[in-house]
């Protein structure tokens, strides 16, 4: 090969530029710009790669011609040579040199000198298509000096498959490498290389498979991992392999609200107490609607079985204005959250009302033994809503809910007490105390309230205006907008088909009322019935009871004499301290450190006597006594004989009153002085 050599007026391309060679003064050459007329010095050495004069033509690549057609090959090599031209001077078929692309002359001359060569020859392009596509052809790829699949004309033409180039073992031996490393602890790049290499030679026979370079390899591993998962985490690899190997993804439409229901569960990132005082992470159940993004019905279990998903598909069938709300913990034991820190219960009573009803005509669950269980798909059967079983380990056919799950740990569980982060690395040295937790109840008492507060009122993402694309729409806007479609629309269950679905079980009733799970209820309605048997000997005389476990507020007897549930309610003195247990012993250890003189029970009464005066408490009775008036309205109306009872109206009790200066101070007794 000749060597390269530079004199004065020669032209040459440096960093996309064209220059002249104005003088050359060892080690440096000056220059200047055809453009910009202006001058610069550059150094002999850095003109290596900017030269050129008799750029040697090199062979064209087979494979590269392999992949046209013999049309589109012979307009590519017609093209080509031109180029060739152009850019050395000379065409490949001509031994002599066109004094009309001498190297000599600017590149912009020749380029409109070839435009017009083409022209006259029939051949119609222009001088900006000759330089676009003279750039192309010159930038060489795989070692070749020129491109020719550059100046294919693709337009109007189906894309080839990038991965046709890869060689057929190495293909197989990295779509291997690729289902290996689902499971496998993430590893280098280099690594991968090796693993695909080791590959290739166990399976080539001849032993001279040619093996490309590593940055080649590097670009088919990622050209076949379309999931781009082989470099990414263990965990980011397993939840791409359960995505649904489609190649497109078309999902069931969800028209009206209930036309399809994703059911799920998952574990609360926040630490409570359970029934029994352990410090569990409870479980969290959902069923929200595809269409509106409306939680239907929710559950907070320390271990969810089926008869517990029969109870949360009964509040999903019964409006929440028509089902006895469970006992509403008051703000001195349950603390105040960000989101009802301006909301009063009236407020929150509108909130509440709010919450759409959605009759769910579809469900989807997982395939765990609790959805599959007896006992709930007959509750699906007896109000006819169909059932869809999701594929093993597909996340993605419940996207909503997983994606609820996610909204639920940003939004709710960080503000909640005893919130640990799902990040193991994330969480903080030491768990907090049993008694700063809270107990299973009141977180789902929390969760229901941030439901009817925040989720019900909070723009999605998913929820977009048809009309308005920047605009989001709530849940509960989203219910409005959509309830036209519905049509039929399903009504709720009964009370008496609530009922129905919650958990039996047998008790007497006493004169005190009825005991169940150290709690009492009573209702005026069982004043006939109180030390009576209900004549069912195969549960020894006693009357069925029906109750909700997730609702303590109400329990249903059923009078088989009168055909009908009465219904019984946690009796006032019960209602008003039960909520405060807690609260009570926490004063009561905090006194009993202060004042080591108290005594425990003595503590604990006086608590008791001022949480009974707060306004809470105060408010749960006069609800309670309203509750009783409607009751015995109804009575009257319907005709039936008024219940009897030996307790007197509260007017005609006599109230003692003891004014302060009765008292006689007295000094302490001394029992030495007896025997002086």
């Amino acid at each position: 090969m000749r060597p390269q050599s530079i004199r004065h007026g020669d032209l040459l391309e440096f960093d996309g530029a064209e220059y002249v060679v104005l003088d050359i003064l060892p080690p440096e050459v000056w220059l200047r710009d055809i453009a910009t007329d202006e001058r610069s010095t550059i150094r002999i050495g850095d003109l290596t790669d900017a030269l050129l004069l008799e750029r040697p033509a090199a062979e064209r690549s087979v494979s590269e011609l392999d992949l046209l057609s013999p049309v589109e090959r012979a307009d590519v090599e017609f093209l080509a040579g031109h180029l060739i031209e152009v850019i050395t001077g000379k065409h490949p078929d001509h031994d002599e040199l066109d004094p009309l692309f001498d190297p000599r002359r600017s590149k912009a001359l020749k380029d409109a000198a070839k435009a017009t060569q083409l022209s006259r020859a029939g051949f119609d392009i222009s001088e900006r298509t000759i330089r676009r596509k003279r750039t192309a052809f010159s930038r060489g790829t795989n070692g070749h000096v020129y491109n020719y699949l550059a100046l294919v004309d693709w337009r109007g033409k189906s894309h080839r498959d990038p991965r046709a180039h890869i060689p057929d073992i190495f293909r197989a031996a990295i779509e291997s490498e690729i289902k290996a490393r689902v499971d496998a602890t993430t590893v280098s790049r280099k690594a991968i290389r090796n693993a695909v290499r080791e590959r290739v030679e166990s399976q080539d026979a001849s032993g001279f498979a040619e093996h490309p370079a590593d940055r080649t390899l590097n670009d088919w591993i990622t050209l076949l991992d379309q999931r781009r998962t082989i470099s990414a985490s263990a965990k980011q690899r397993n939840s791409a392999s359960k995505k649904p190997n489609r190649q497109m993804w078309r999902a069931r439409p969800s028209i009206a609200p209930g036309h399809e229901v994703q059911v799920d569960s998952s574990k609360f990132d926040v630490l409570c107490r359970s029934g029994n005082g352990r410090v569990i992470r409870a479980t969290l159940v959902v069923m929200i609607d595809k269409r509106t993004r409306s939680v239907l019905a929710s559950g907070v279990y320390a271990r969810n079985k089926g008869i517990d998903l029969v109870h949360l598909l009964a509040r999903a069938l019964r409006p929440r204005i028509y089902r006895p709300s469970r006992y509403t913990f008051p703000a001195i034991e349950v603390p105040a959250m960000p989101w009802t820190k301006h909301l009063d219960r009236v407020a929150l009573e509108q909130l509440d009302e709010r919450v759409p009803f959605i009759y769910p005509q579809r469900l989807i669950m997982d395939n765990g033994s609790d959805y599959r269980s007896t006992v709930f798909m007959s509750a699906c059967a007896e109000f006819g809503i169909d059932v869809s079983i999701a594929p093993p380990a597909s996340p993605t056919y419940k996207a909503i809910v997983e994606n609820f799950f996610d909204k639920v740990d940003e939004h709710f569980a960080e503000n909640v007490p005893g919130y640990i982060n799902r990040d193991p690395t994330l969480r903080a040295r030491r768990d907090p105390r049993p008694e700063d937790l809270l107990s299973i109840d009141e977180l789902a008492d929390l969760f229901e309230e941030w439901i009817t507060v925040i989720w019900q009122n909070r723009p999605h993402t998913g929820l977009r205006d048809s009309r308005n694309s920047t605009r989001f729409l709530t849940p509960n806007q989203m219910y409005v907008a959509a309830s036209d479609l519905a049509d039929p629309v399903p009504l709720p269950i009964g009370e008496e088909q609530f009922i129905s679905l919650l958990v039996s079980t047998h008790r007497t009733i006493q004169a005190n009322g009825i005991r169940l799970d150290s709690r009492r209820y009573d209702s005026e309605e069982l004043a006939p019935l109180r030390g009576l048997g209900s004549g069912d000997r195969a549960h020894n005389d006693q009357w069925e009871i029906r109750h909700d476990p997730w609702d303590l507020s109400t329990i249903w007897v059923r009078d088989i004499a009168h055909r009908r549930w009465i219904a019984c309610h946690l009796i006032e003195g019960e209602a008003e301290e039960a909520p405060f247990q807690e609260y009570i012993r926490k004063r009561q250890r905090a006194v009993q450190r202060a004042l080591p003189q108290y005594d425990f029970k003595e503590a604990g009464r006086e608590i008791a006597r001022v949480l009974r005066a707060l306004p809470e408490a105060e408010a749960h009775r006069l609800t309670l006594a309203e509750s009783r008036e409607r009751a015995l309205i109804e009575r009257s109306r319907s005709g039936m004989q008024q219940p009897t009872s030996r307790l007197q109206p509260a007017k005609h009790v006599q109230t003692a009153r003891i004014d302060p200066e009765d008292f006689i101070e007295m000094t302490a007794y001394d029992p030495e002085n007896d025997f002086a």
